[in-house]
């Protein structure tokens, strides 16, 4: 598949699952027109597919409009003149201009696009090496990790190569077309509500207030609440209630069902906090709690050896001799009370999204005809007839025509 082809699947799977993410806008009206030619660029089965689905293509028109909505208030906000929308509308650009000219070498005859020479795609990382090295650092802001350095020269040849294509695709017109135009208006349109999205994330944090309210009807998901019922199970498991029982009622992994039990395992197998704890218990001791990003852990070590471990049974990373523990453990899972700011931070970005599509209007046609090959319908308004026009709507009772194309003409 083409990646001309999987950007406009990407833009209206966006559209059906709810968001492609001053002076006149371009984004106070879409046309039937621009979302025809959108469809245009989808496999025939998808077309057709689109074509007879009316719920689908209401839903495209409805999610177009919330996203242009969306980008309108990006732009009121001036968040189409900062950098990091203007590098990533330069990325997705420059990447639908190099596929059409790799598309275009293609269909000149060859039976694969021309690559670039290696000795070329060096040259221009080398000589824009600036400029790439402000693009990772505008993708990765914010990371944990940062790509290594095999990771980062096998980027900067995929970039290179993007750079050229479009370089040519622009010096052969290719951004020009209509076709592209919507395409471009599209792509925008995305990354303008997204961006805006990303805006409201810090605004809409949740407040003490709205945590502690949230918490008063979802109780499970207080903090508090979670470390108490974690100390609770704790007090039942050292005053000698059966562990396995406990963690058949209480655990939250899958490990319950086998009352806690884990394989053996060596180190380098669970996260620090887990680890730590358990080399440092004796046979038969049980841990106090024990907090790591998971929840609470109240672990019990039912055997510990220094052998040569079997790959196939024990939860190790190679097979030299070394420790292993065989433990139990009880997880109180803190999941619920991690969501809590999310869920509903979640619901104020909704309202916030449906302030802005009231705020900023925009005008939408109820319908758009999807172009299918060899179909005559009189039950489906998106279709096309192949002659060109719609299908005239049939006369009650009158049954569907054959939906075999009509015979050619000699």
């Amino acid at each position: 598949m083409s990646m001309k082809t999987k950007i406009a699947m990407i833009v209206l799977a966006g559209l059906l699952a709810g968001g492609l993410s001053a002076c006149r806008s371009p984004y106070k009206e879409v046309t039937s027109q621009e979302l025809t030619t959108m469809a245009d660029t989808l496999p025939e089965q998808m077309k057709r597919q689109l074509a007879e689905n009316e719920q689908q293509r209401q839903s495209i028109i409805k999610n177009v409009k919330e996203t242009f909505a969306l980008a309108q208030a990006a732009q009121a906000a001036g968040l189409d003149k900062t950098e990091k929308f203007k590098q990533q509308m330069g990325i997705q650009e420059d990447q639908v201009l190099a596929e059409a000219e790799a598309k275009q070498s293609s269909d000149n005859g060859a039976k694969a696009p021309a690559e670039v020479p290696e000795a070329e795609l060096t040259a221009y990382g080398n000589a824009h090496s600036a400029e790439f090295d402000a693009l990772i650092k505008a993708m990765t802001e914010g990371a944990k990790e940062q790509p290594a350095k095999e990771q980062l020269d096998g980027m900067k040849k995929s970039w290179a190569e993007i750079k050229i294509r479009a370089e040519r695709a622009r010096k052969a017109g290719l951004d020009k077309g209509p076709e592209m135009q919507v395409q471009m208006k599209m792509q925008r349109a995305q990354i303008l509500a997204g961006t805006y999205r990303d805006s409201l994330d810090e605004k809409l944090k949740p407040t003490p207030e709205e945590l502690k309210e949230h918490f008063k009807t979802n109780p499970d998901s207080d903090p508090e609440a979670i470390k108490k019922k974690a100390e609770d199970v704790l007090k039942r498991v050292k005053a000698g209630e059966d562990f396995a029982a406990l963690a058949g009622q209480f655990s939250s992994d899958n490990s319950a069902a086998q009352g806690g039990l884990l394989r053996w395992f060596g180190k380098g197998r669970m996260v620090a906090e887990f680890e730590a704890a358990a080399f440092s218990l004796q046979k038969g001791q049980t841990s106090d709690l024990v907090k790591s990003k998971f929840g609470y852990h109240i672990i019990r070590v039912d055997d510990k050896a220094t052998r040569k471990p079997d790959k196939k049974t024990d939860d190790v990373i190679d097979e030299k001799e070394q420790e292993l523990v065989l433990a139990r453990h009880i997880l109180i899972s803190t999941r619920d009370a991690e969501e809590a700011e999310a869920k509903i931070k979640q619901k104020k970005l909704q309202r916030a999204v449906e302030d802005a599509t009231l705020k900023y209007q925009v005008a939408a046609p109820n319908d758009f005809v999807v172009n299918v090959k060899g179909i005559r319908s009189t039950e489906t308004p998106g279709l096309k007839l192949p002659g060109g026009g719609e299908a005239p709507p049939a006369a009650p009772g009158t049954p569907a025509p054959s939906s075999s194309p009509a015979p050619e003409k000699k």
